[in-house]
């Protein structure tokens, strides 16, 4: 008898214990769901989702005639022109007489994320050369790869006398994948000595399904039962790219060798320039490595090529902290880490200096 009110004792406590067990589960799996949930209402859009639509072959462009006001800040607005350009007013097919046209190449650094069309290093340039009418063709989030294959199909339509390529770290990085943040893009690979472009058409799917991408699915990974499987199984978006050092440096190479020969059948002379990040101030193993690469490429190609990382590294720590976008003062992420104001006008004055201590453009950019 005692033994059954003890074993029914014993019951009582399990299954009181069990249920205790149970509701602080249900309260900690709400918890983690209504915190993800939090985190995903108050997630800050791209910017470049506000001006680009989806592009089979690019990934992503500009959207024509589109105007956002106030898009960085209290007057600083982003304006496409019809050609899907970030210029103010269109672009004719032709030069004006005793006038040289630059088209620039880039990315978010080159399109001049966080501050107006006139801020921009590019449009800084023509302010530096009165003669020189540049054409700002950069867009964010693109890599060498998808700037190179922008200009290879569009850019063509109008005439010009140099091309200046400006990279940054972050634009090798993206050569070596299928996407962005999630979304698709187009991917370059030497197949029998030829240059060729894979993931094309790009995948439209996190256009239709905008929780694809890798803004929604960090919040998700915060769950604690996604944080659970991911600590048993690998994790697909976790560690290092793995890079062929070798293979890439084909596909580098192939790449400036037919953006010389796209630039030289538009009668343009290609410049290559590489632009720093705030993490390239400090000796940077990754920066270095494509900084050698490109320099190389440049060499072999016979293509002019500036390194500003160099002189970037010979800047005192204030006048580094000046160059870039203070925290918080822009309503996007990532905004911190490229050009202010004065860090446009700084590379303008630094880009300017360096072509015209190349002769031959010297004497096209001089008056």
């Amino acid at each position: 008898m005692l033994l059954a009110k003890i074993g029914s004792a014993v019951r009582l406590v399990l299954l009181n214990l069990s249920v205790f067990v149970l509701i602080v589960a249900l309260i900690e799996g709400l918890a983690s769901v209504l915190l993800v949930s939090k985190w995903i209402m108050h997630l800050t859009p791209l910017a470049e989702k506000m001006h680009t639509r989806y592009d089979p072959e690019l990934g992503w462009v500009n959207i024509p005639n589109t105007l956002i006001k106030d898009i960085y800040g209290q007057g600083i607005d982003v304006r496409i022109n019809s050609q899907g350009l970030r210029e103010d007013a269109e672009i004719g097919s032709a030069v004006r007489a005793k006038q040289l046209r630059l088209v620039c190449l880039g990315d978010s650094f080159t399109f001049g994320f966080g501050s107006g069309h006139d801020q921009t290093w590019c449009h800084q340039l023509s302010l530096l050369a009165p003669k020189v009418q540049t054409v700002n063709m950069g867009l964010g989030g693109y890599g060498f790869d998808q700037y190179y294959l922008w200009y290879k199909r569009d850019g063509g339509s109008l005439k010009h006398d140099i091309t200046l390529v400006a990279v940054v770290t972050d634009d090798f990085n993206r050569m070596h994948r299928d996407d962005f943040l999630g979304y698709p893009k187009p991917r370059l690979e030497v197949r029998e000595g030829e240059l060729k472009v894979r993931n094309v058409p790009v995948p439209r799917s996190p256009y239709v399904l905008p929780w694809m991408t890798l803004q929604y699915r960090m919040p998700l990974h915060e769950l604690a039962v996604v944080r659970l499987y991911r600590s048993l199984v690998s994790d697909p978006d976790g560690g290092d790219l793995r890079v062929d050092r070798q293979e890439f440096e084909v596909v580098l190479a192939k790449l400036v060798e037919d953006l010389k020969r796209v630039a030289q059948e538009r009668g343009s002379r290609l410049v290559l320039v590489y632009l720093p990040q705030g993490t390239d101030h400090e000796p940077n193993a990754l920066t270095d490595w494509y900084l050698s690469d490109l320099r190389m490429v440049a060499a072999q190609q016979g293509v002019w090529f500036i390194d500003l990382v160099f002189d970037f590294r010979l800047m005192r720590r204030a006048q580094i902290l000046e160059m870039f976008i203070a925290p918080g003062s822009v309503p996007f992420v990532g905004a911190d880490g490229h050009y202010s104001v004065k860090g446009n006008k700084l590379v303008a004055d630094l880009l300017y200096r360096k072509l015209m201590a190349i002769p031959e453009l010297s004497t096209l950019l001089s008056d």
